[in-house]
């Protein structure tokens, strides 16, 4: 196991132990953390908890058209089990 993936095995039971109090504080952060820990994991390789994460997100839908282009391009990635690193597109 990389250092990488471990790293980010690490992080996604740190991000679920904040992940509630987050979403009642501060539901537009929530979507960023729980995408970027998708994409976190997906970089690692772990395209299973990739999957997972997104799938909670998805569980969630947003009204923010930003948030949808990036679960989009999450699935996208995911499906085709590229673990490159991608810049997420931001707002203009």
């Amino acid at each position: 196991m990389t250092a990488y993936a471990r790293y980010a095995a690490e992080l996604a039971p740190a991000m679920d132990a904040a992940s509630d109090q987050l979403k009642s504080e501060d539901p537009e952060n929530w979507y960023f953390y729980q995408l970027s820990t998708a994409n976190v994991l997906r970089q690692s390789g772990d395209f299973d908890g990739a999957a997972q994460r997104l799938a909670v997100v998805e569980a969630a839908p947003s009204d923010q058209p930003m948030i949808n282009k990036w679960i989009e391009l999450s699935r996208a990635m995911i499906v085709a089990r590229d673990s490159r690193s991608e810049e997420i597109p931001r707002e203009d």
